[in-house]
């Protein structure tokens, strides 16, 4: 198809005995090309594909595939000669139906003992006759090219005789069965012939009178959509007959039914009696039956259809497909009138003399042919001499048929004299076309003389570097006679002021035989300075007929306008732009004409580029301007600058900008320079950090993620160069990359910040070249306090010891100070708070501290107690903390508990009643660090008795308290005192204790007293022991906080500290 085949004929098929009948998905393909070609309104121009329908007998349904498509003219076989030929179908043609019940074939042609040309290389043929050049063949293989052959007939009748759009395939297959013929018994459509065989003449150019009447740029395009056409039947007995055709959508292998879109065909006699589309009875259609719902092709056939008007309409009784459903519609019958007349005269004129003298008689002979399908009657033919008619005659022509007519005609004028014969001139003749109904030609008549003529008399400069102009000329002899001629020449004069110019002409003057009506090819060279002045100059030449005496004169024309030369100068090939930024280029605009011009200038530039023009037009930035009038030879600078796209382009292209250069002249002359530009190759690149950071910590580490994009236009290898303030390392780097234009790198750095860093600029560079791009960003590292403790001194009740252990153990419920020198190594000011965290059973307590400098030392001391009943020999733990922030300081110390025992009583003095026995409650509290035990003694006054209620042996924990009851019993009334001690507790701090006691009726003071009283007093005298500890603590802070701040460590005091102990814990955070 796109080499423009438009007939596609197939002698070939399936020979699968299962694929008879079917629809398979060849068939699919054929309908599927068939209908998209078919599809006049996507500007296709049709397709006829033509398939044998086999050869596998006479048996029905035997017809092949892909013959069984819709779409395809399927075509059977039918005797060539012999016999009952044509009218016989041959034995061995396929027969339909196909397996959903459709008309196959479609047609029959000329297929049995058909003769054809033998290739050479064709050794194994065998037919049923044969000789060197040619072969008897018998099968659907040869009907089917005998067929396509009349499709390309009907396609080329419809093109050049008709001159109808390309038509689609389906009225070619429409056209094909309106001239088929019934083949032997009246019984179409049938399964053996289908719908006859093929008849181009019927199918073109009927008998009778009938016309031909086509439509194939009609749709239907829904279900219920309807198009009615009416035909006057002008003369009754003929036959009507009505083929409708469409290449339908593709159907399905997988479907029994393959009709997509179901199209109907209806027929209207004048007296309203309906026939249906292929509802036949004996090869003709009859009233009554149903709409065919199978078949893609519908045809009504009425014998003898009576004069009158009828109907033909194409109605859409289902549209199951997607698109549009073109169709074509073929009538022919007794005034349907679509194939035309189409009288012509033909050029193939003839004149009785060869050059007729101007005053003879002639003769002329012209054929007139109708190239139409019906017979034009009475056709005016008229003669007509440069536009006047001379004479006229009338003629009847029968389609095809030719006339010779004989005109006479005697030239009143020489030279060439146009004559035309005209088809029809009065336009009564309705024809295929109009616009062949004349015929025009030239007929030349002369008379004695030389004439001198050129096709191109006038020239005109439009070079100013020309020094030379040439014309052709012809020296013509205007006789029948021979003559001797020749040509000669004049000057040259301006035709504005008459000056003559001293310029050189050639000719040739050689004498020429002419004979009668020769001509003479020369030429005339005229030799001029470059760029003359404006004006017309006239070339002045004589020809003369030497023989009879007659002169010629003729002149050339050589024009020289205002010849605008327009020309740049600059020092460049090609202009420098950047990618990025606007580019000012700057050149010289020469006027090179031959006077005064002005010109008008305007700028086109590169795709997505702007350009202006910077002080020569009305607004700067315009990309139009005007030079004004320049004096011939002036220069003017023009500026102009160049703005590049927002995409970057890759450096190096190479650009075009067109200045179009517009004279100011009457002749309006256009004038294009390129002007060639090149973008700069800029190497640049945006490097951007996502980190954001701010003030840094020592013995820290610092990443920063990186985004390196090419903004440039060219492709970057790139060096890395990290640069980092002093104790700064980079512990993560990054490799040489290269990085190629428009693109981007992500990379992550990573810093370690030392003790020792200092603050300053982080730079990161990247180098390509000579060309480099820095990151730089300033790092502010805080300088944090460098603090140091160290252990001076342990002070227990006045006395000193510069080892922590002090004594070698700790004493409990003693305030111990313990003192430290404090001191900062960095230049950050230290503003640490002292705090104690201790074990249970130690509090402690410490003195503010000062703000610190470099090398300042201060003295900290803190008091620590341990607290009554805290284990002898075991070791509590405290640890002194400074804390500044997020800097932390420590030192932390085991104690050792000292062994001590020591007990305390609570005994309150008793009154008792004589000879009554009374027990009292000794309490007796473990206040030392070690566990006792010993043997209660006691003793009373004399006049007492005594007795323990218990056992008397106390066994008791440090803090604990033991109540043991003695019974005691005045005998008489009187007062004393009674010892108490612990049995072998020398030891023992406290071990012994007297308490009083008297009777009722004797106090020592005077004042009755109870033993609840007695018990209140040694409550309170207990508290008041408690308030003056506590406050005795607290005093001693407070002087110890005063100490440190009036004391240094070079005081007299610390003058025998010595060196730190080496047991003392050091931490620094």
């Amino acid at each position: 198809y796109g080499k423009g085949a438009r007939i596609h004929t197939n002698s070939w098929g399936s020979s699968q005995d299962s694929d008879q009948g079917k629809y398979t998905s060849e068939s699919e393909d054929v309908d599927d090309r068939a209908n998209y070609y078919d599809r006049f309104y996507n500007n296709v121009e049709g397709l006829s594909i033509l398939f044998a329908s086999g050869n596998d007998g006479s048996g029905s349904g035997t017809v092949n595939s892909p013959g069984t498509a819709k779409n395809a003219i399927t075509v059977g076989s039918h005797l060539n000669r012999g016999g009952s030929a044509p009218n016989l179908i041959w034995d061995s043609s396929s027969r339909g139906p196909t397996d959903d019940q459709r008309i196959k074939p479609d047609i029959v042609a000329p297929g049995a003992y058909v003769r054809s040309c033998k290739a050479q290389e064709a050794n194994d043929v065998v037919g049923t006759w044969e000789d060197t050049y040619y072969v008897e063949y018998s099968g659907t293989s040869m009907a089917t090219p005998n067929a396509a052959g009349a499709a390309a007939l009907i396609r080329e009748y419809i093109l050049e005789i008709a001159e109808r759009p390309a038509p689609q395939g389906s009225l070619v297959k429409a056209l094909l069965v309106l001239g088929a013929r019934d083949v032997g018994t009246r019984d179409i459509p049938n399964n053996n012939e289908g719908w006859g065989r093929v008849d181009l003449k019927e199918s073109l150019a009927p008998g009778n009178g009938r016309g031909i009447w086509v439509d194939d740029r009609s749709i239907m395009s829904h279900t219920g959509h309807l198009k009615s056409y009416t035909f006057n039947v002008t003369d009754s007995g003929q036959p009507l007959k009505a083929v409708l055709a469409w290449s339908d959508e593709r159907g399905s292998r997988f479907s029994t039914n393959q009709l997509v879109n179901n199209l109907n065909l209806e027929v209207e006699k004048p007296d309203g009696t309906l026939y249906k589309g292929n509802y036949f009875s004996q090869g003709r259609s009859i009233q009554g039956g149903d709409y065919d719902a199978v078949n893609n092709l519908e045809v009504v056939l009425i014998d003898n259809a009576e004069s009158g008007i009828w109907t033909i309409r194409v109605k859409d009784g289902g549209h199951g497909g997607s698109y549009a459903q073109p169709y074509a519609l073929a009538v022919s019958g007794m005034g349907v009138n679509d194939l035309r007349p189409d009288p012509v005269v033909l050029e193939d004129y003839t004149i009785n003399v060869d050059i007729p003298q101007l005053g003879d008689t002639i003769s002329i002979q012209t054929t007139v042919q109708n190239f139409g399908n019906v017979e034009a009657q009475n056709v005016a033919i008229s003669f007509e001499v440069e536009g006047s008619e001379v004479s006229s005659q009338s003629v009847d022509l029968n389609p095809g048929a030719s006339k010779v007519l004989e005109w006479d005609w005697t030239p009143l004028t020489d030279g060439s004299i146009p004559v035309s014969f005209v088809v029809d001139p009065d336009n009564l003749i309705e024809e295929i076309s109009e616009s062949n109904n004349r015929f025009n030609t030239l007929i030349n008549v002369t008379t004695p003389g030389i004439k001198i003529e050129s096709l191109v008399p006038s020239i005109t400069l439009r070079d100013s570097d020309e020094t030379v102009t040439s014309w052709n000329i012809t020296l013509t002899n205007t006789a029948l006679i021979p003559t001797n001629g020749t040509l000669d020449e004049l000057g040259v004069i301006r035709n504005e002021d008459n000056l003559v110019m001293d310029w050189f002409i050639g000719i040739d003057r050689t004498i020429y035989e002419l004979n009668g009506s020769a001509t003479v090819p020369l030429s005339v060279t005229l030799v001029h300075p470059k760029s003359p002045d404006p004006g017309t100059y006239i070339i002045q030449l004589l020809g003369q007929d030497l023989d009879n005496n007659i002169d010629y004169p003729f002149s050339l024309e050589f024009v020289v306008p205002l010849l605008t030369n327009p020309d740049l100068e600059t020092y460049y090939d090609w202009f420098p732009v950047s990618p990025f930024e606007p580019t000012s280029v700057n050149f010289l605009f020469h006027n090179a004409a031959n006077g005064q011009a002005g010109y008008d200038l305007f700028l086109t530039p590169a795709l997505g580029w702007m350009v202006g023009f910077d002080d020569l037009s009305s607004q700067g930035g315009a990309n139009s301007a005007s030079t004004g009038m320049m004096a011939k030879g002036e220069k003017i600078p023009i500026n102009i600058t160049v703005i590049p796209p927002q995409v970057t382009l890759v450096g190096g292209t190479e650009l075009t900008f067109l200045l179009t250069i517009v004279t100011q002249s009457e002749d309006a002359e256009e004038i294009e320079i390129p002007i060639s530009m090149k973008v700069e190759e800029v190497p640049r690149i945006d490097i951007i950090s996502s980190t954001n950071y701010g003030d840094l910590s020592k013995d820290s580490v610092l990443s920063l993620n990186f985004l390196v994009e090419n903004t440039g236009n060219i492709d970057l290898n790139l060096s890395p160069q990290i640069i980092t303030p002093l104790g700064w390392e980079v512990t993560t780097s990054v490799s040489p990359f290269s990085l190629p234009w428009s693109g981007n790198n992500e990379f992550q750095l990573i810093f370690q910040i030392t003790d020792t860093a200092t603050s300053g600029e982080l730079e990161f560079i990247l180098s390509d070249g000579s060309f480099s791009h820095r990151w730089n960003k300033s790092a502010n590292v805080l300088q944090t306090p460098d603090g140091t403790l160290s252990f001076a001194r342990l002070e227990i009740e006045g006395e000193k010891w510069t080892d922590v252990m002090g004594p070698g153990s700790h004493p409990p419920n003693k305030i111990m100070n313990f003192s430290w020198v404090v001191s900062n190594d960095a230049t950050t000011l230290w503003f640490p708070i002292a705090s104690i965290a201790s074990s249970d059973g130690i509090i402690g307590a410490c003195s503010d501290l000062p703000s610190i400098g470099k090398n300042q030392e201060e003295i900290l001391v803190c008091s620590i107690l341990i607290e009554e009943g805290v284990l002898a020999n075991s070791e509590p733990e405290f640890s002194l903390r400074l804390i500044d922030g997020t800097d932390v300081v420590t030192s932390s110390h085991s104690l050792l508990v000292e062994a001590i025992r020591a007990i305390s009583w609570n005994i309150p003095d008793q009154t008792f009643e004589i000879n009554k026995l009374k027990t009292v409650d000794v309490e007796i509290t473990n206040i030392g660090s070690v566990a006792l035990s010993h043997q209660i003694r006691a003793m009373p006054p004399e006049g007492w008795s005594l007795t323990f209620a218990g056992d008397g042996v106390l066994d008791i924990q440090p803090g604990e308290s033991h109540i043991e009851e003695i019974q005691i019993k005045p005998l008489e009334e009187s007062s004393g005192i009674v010892k108490i001690w612990l049995s072998s507790g020398q030891e023992v701090s406290n071990f012994e204790h007297e308490f009083s006691v008297t009777t009722n009726n004797l106090n020592t003071d005077g004042i009755s007293s109870n033993g609840d009283g007695n018990s209140l007093i040694g409550i309170s005298i207990f508290a008041l022991i408690m308030i003056i500890l506590t406050s005795l603590i607290i005093l001693q802070v407070k002087s110890n906080k005063n100490n440190s701040h009036n004391h240094s460590a070079q005081d007299s005091s610390f003058s025998n500290v010595g060196p730190h102990q080496s047991n003392m814990y050091q931490q620094n955070h």
